[in-house]
């Protein structure tokens, strides 16, 4: 239903600023992913240290994202509506991406160029807007921290999409209502 990026980004970005609407939700937000999830890491290389390739986990996230969940934004800022595909790149990086990349410096302002895995040539330098707290992600043993990049999910849209909703209290009359705007925008 969702063929091309951006028609899958129109319908996410609709539905989740109807879900703020449903009362008892509070925020709300997009990812391609769960903070449970393992992504496979994808190639990077730091404008600081070029040709020396790194792996990190990837995570496309809508401004809200780490509010919705309760992450902490230690440093910088949280994505805004004005993270669009046609504007400057940018990324939020865990507090073990900043201190493992930056030992001892701001990672604020610092910029990495992430490719693709199936295409070498494809990196684009994004600039580091925000550090946050660690969350247990791509770690299968869960014992400890790894770095880990999110990128707003309007430059990234994924084929897969998870909606997040924080709400006042847990009800089944919240949740019912969540479904029922879900069904309104898309009944398939």
């Amino acid at each position: 239903k969702y063929p091309t990026s951006e028609s899958l980004g129109a319908f996410s970005e609709s539905l989740r600023e109807k879900l703020g609407r449903v009362p008892g939700v509070e925020s709300t937000a997009v990812s391609d992913g769960r903070p449970v999830d393992d992504f496979e890491p994808r190639p990077f290389e730091l404008d600081s240290q070029a040709g020396a390739i790194h792996g990190v986990p990837v995570f496309a996230s809508s401004p809200g994202y780490f509010q919705t969940i309760g992450v902490t934004i230690l440093a910088g800022r949280d994505f805004d509506h004005a993270d669009r595909q046609e504007t400057p790149q940018v990324a939020i990086v865990n507090q073990c991406f900043a201190e493992t990349y930056f030992p001892g410096r701001n990672a604020i302002g610092r910029r990495f160029r992430l490719y693709r895995k199936a295409e070498p040539d494809s990196g684009q330098w994004r600039t580091i807007v925000g550090v946050v707290s660690n969350i247990m992600q791509n770690e299968w043993t869960r014992q400890h921290f790894v770095p880990a990049a999110y990128l707003p999910f309007a430059q990234e849209p994924s084929g897969s999409v998870w909606f997040f909703a924080r709400t006042r209290e847990i009800s089944g009359g919240t949740a019912t209502a969540i479904r029922a705007e879900l069904r309104r925008m898309n009944p398939s």
